[in-house]
């Protein structure tokens, strides 16, 4: 953990979460916390409540509780609170998968494709993605997908501190198609160093 890593906190008494940054450590004493300004005044923001701390470092997330010690609100938001005692890794693998309901769209040869296939992510992994095309968007002489063909699919991703439109290819790896639904599963081949560390972010976030 290092000054300046990103954090996200869950108040436990209230179910609140926030994205933060760690500004400062004194070893087996007390971490500093930098909190948006807009939560002064807040009781769970008092001494002795407790706070669960998740962070990405190198594609592992980690996590652990702690208890606020003091907060201090000049200069800045900053929040005191106890060393962690333990903290636990949860490696995000390619396995591990998160159902949601992201709305996407697929654009199929890699990108070069006409038209585009409205639909929505129903469950995301580090690897790969299920991608079920909206009604209207079947047309029956349109979708001519195989497998292990390219295409270019972009969503979006919640819970961040700005949208994230997430654009890569992904090779087609099973599809199911019937009057009024497509159902298509996709390993990720090709993404952005940046997008991918964000992704992982975002899994580590829920996941866990």
């Amino acid at each position: 953990m290092n000054i300046g890593t990103k954090l996200n906190i869950e108040f436990i008494e209230k179910k609140m979460r926030l994205s933060s940054k760690l500004v400062g450590i004194e070893e087996d004493k007390y971490i500093i916390i930098k909190i948006p300004s807009m939560l002064t005044g807040l009781d769970i923001l008092n001494k002795g409540n407790g706070i669960i701390v998740k962070y990405l470092e190198k594609g592992t997330a980690f996590v652990f509780t702690s208890y606020i010690l003091q907060l201090i609100s000049s200069p800045e938001m900053l929040l005191f609170v106890e060393y962690p005692k333990k903290i636990e890794d949860h490696n995000i693998r390619d396995k591990q998968r998160l159902d949601c309901y992201l709305p996407a769209h697929i654009i199929p040869d890699g990108g070069s494709g006409k038209y585009d296939i409205e639909g929505a992510v129903t469950d995301i992994s580090k690897g790969g993605c299920k991608f079920i095309a909206l009604k209207e968007s079947l047309r029956d002489n349109d979708i001519q997908l195989e497998i292990d063909s390219e295409v270019l699919i972009s969503f979006n991703l919640p819970g961040l501190e700005q949208p994230l439109t997430a654009t890569m290819l992904a090779k087609n790896k099973y599809f199911s198609k019937s009057v009024d639904s497509l159902n298509i599963g996709f390993r990720f081949t090709k993404m952005d160093e940046k997008v991918k560390t964000k992704l992982v972010y975002f899994l580590s976030s829920v996941v866990i």
